[in-house]
This record gives C-alpha cells, sequence and structure tokens, in this order.
C-alpha cells in the first residue's frame, strides 16, 4: 500500500467516527468552540479554533498514527529519503550550501540575532543535515526526530547527536540557548504541550526560532484550502500570526514576526530594535519568540 493510500484510509475512518460528533476539539487548547472555513478534497477540512486561533485540519489523527506516518510512510524529497554515498560526499563537502537541503540563510540569522556558539536543540531535524550546517556554523547542536530510521542513519553516516520523544523529556531545565524549529510544527497533530517544552528546554533569555507556512499569508488568504500548504495529507496544522500572538505570551514568551523574504540586515535591525511590526504577507512565517520567565511549576 503506497504511503499516500495509507493516510487516506486514517482520514477517511477519522471522518466517519466524527460524523455523530458535529465537531472536533481544538488540538491545542481543547475547545469546542470552533468553525469550519473550508473543505478540501471532500475528506479534508479547515477549522479555526475561536480561543486560541488556531486553524487545523479534520480529520485529526493520534500521537501514534502520526508517528506510524512518519517513521513508515512520509516521503518528502530530500528531507526523508537518504542520499547515494556519492551525493552524500558531495553535500558535505559543500557543507549542504546551494542544496534545497540549505538552511545556511536561516542559521545565520540565528547567529546574528542570539550569537555563535550557543547550544541549540534542531527541533524536528529530520536525518541531521541541518545539524551538520549549525556545527559549521560554531554552535553545539543537538536534535530531536520522531523516525528512528532517519535518526539512526543521521547518527552513524553525519556523526550528529540525535534524541528520541523519550529523551528530550528527560533533560533538565534550561538545557539550550536556542531552539530551531525549520518546517515543522505544521506537521504535528497537537500543539498543547509544545510551547510548554520550549519554555522548559530554554534558559531564561534563550530564543525560539520558528519557520513554517505562513497561513495568514497574502496567497493563503487568497486562496484558502486552494493553497497547497494551508492544510494536506502532511500539514495537519495551519499556523498564523495571529495564533502565535495568542498563545506566546501565556508561554513566557515575548516575540517578534517577519515573513518571507528574508534581508538579514533589516530583519535583525527589526529584531533588535523597537520598531514597527515587519510585513507577514509572505509565504513563510517566522517566528522568534524569547522566554522572559519559566512556567510555574517548571
Amino acid at each position: 500500500m503506497s504511503s499516500l493510500a495509507a493516510k487516506w484510509i486514517v482520514l477517511a475512518n477519522a471522518l466517519v467516527n466524527w460524523s455523530s460528533r458535529n465537531h472536533t476539539p481544538c488540538p491545542n487548547c481543547g475547545s469546542s468552540d470552533v468553525e469550519v472555513l473550508g473543505r478540501k478534497r471532500i475528506v479534508m477540512r479547515l477549522l479555526r479554533c475561536h480561543q486560541c486561533k488556531l486553524m487545523y485540519r479534520f480529520p485529526t489523527e493520534s500521537d501514534e498514527a502520526n508517528s506510524t506516518h512518519y517513521e513508515r510512510y512520509y516521503k518528502r524529497g530530500m528531507t526523508s529519503h537518504f542520499p547515494p554515498d556519492g551525493e552524500l560526499k558531495t553535500y558535505l563537502a559543500n557543507d549542504f550550501r546551494g542544496s534545497k537541503l540549505d538552511h545556511s540563510e536561516k542559521i545565520e540569522l540565528v547567529s546574528a540575532v542570539a550569537g555563535p556558539g550557543k547550544r541549540v536543540l534542531d527541533f524536528g531535524c529530520s536525518w541531521g543535515y541541518t545539524l551538520h550546517q549549525l556545527r559549521s556554523f560554531g554552535f553545539d547542536p543537538v536534535g530531536l526526530e520522531v523516525s528512528q530510521r532517519r535518526a539512526e542513519y543521521g547518527r552513524n553516516t553525519l556523526g550528529v547527536q540525535i534524541l528520541d520523544s523519550g529523551q528530550i523529556f528527560s533533560l533538565p531545565p534550561e538545557s539550550f540557548d536556542v531552539i530551531l524549529a525549520i518546517h515543522v510544527l505544521e506537521h504535528l497533530p497537537h500543539l498543547n504541550n509544545v510551547f510548554e517544552l520550549f519554555n522548559r528546554l530554554l534558559r531564561v533569555g534563550g530564543h525560539a526560532f520558528i519557520f513554517g507556512p505562513n497561513a495568514g499569508g497574502s496567497e493563503a488568504r487568497r486562496l484558502g484550502v486552494r493553497w497547497e500548504p494551508l492544510i494536506s495529507v502532511d500539514h495537519t496544522l495551519a499556523l498564523t500570526a495571529e495564533f502565535y500572538e495568542a498563545v506566546l505570551p501565556r508561554g513566557g514568551f515575548d516575540y517578534r514576526l517577519a515573513s518571507s523574504p528574508y534581508i538579514r540586515e533589516v530583519i535583525c535591525r527589526f529584531f533588535k530594535a523597537n520598531e514597527s511590526p515587519h510585513d507577514t504577507n509572505g509565504d513563510e512565517l517566522f517566528v522568534l519568540a524569547r522566554k522572559h520567565s519559566a512556567l510555574p511549576g517548571s
């Protein structure tokens, strides 16, 4: 069975189970005060929570089903397949620059805002190509990856440190200066403990750098559910500036928002100064969240 067929079966079964309930609670705050914004490919619906402003895909799925999908079925080009040895050697020789796995532009932003040499958690690191780049920039990086197969490949082939989900929760508080999440949060089945985890793992004054599809950008507003990154088989959540504005202050963070395209000097000046809000109409949303206080009990 193909990965796409397996995923559609999960979604169709969830739709049948939902049909008698009239709603599915918000996967971030649990509220049932939600509305349907659009429908896509018969099965999918885009819902929006009135409480925390999260937009999300229905049908939703469990942590177990989501983990199985990314372990067995997820296929997304170079981020999910292991390159042949000769191809990998070329990537490593060039530190992935110029490839589809090149995140040097984003790492330069991390270095400019947070400073070099920091301990970084790459949240959702796949097989570790961004960890390799972070290391070459002088950071002390650690990865987290739900797919055991990709994590093992990264450990053995790139020599990078990658933790699994169980290990991340056993780390002591304030283990990191920076958390980097590049196109990860929109794949999660829920966010109801993610920002609490970020708060616990970051030192006070530390930063979370979050990049993802901008569900509130101009293309998303123009096309709605026809904008492919908004919701899909892989994208369970549709994240907007409005959502981050609602949840980050309650999570112990202050924040700044920007969107692509990035001009590093402009964004760094904006983040470091008390300027007017940066444009957030681009296709990729960039969230810089700074931990200002620990949550009670953390």
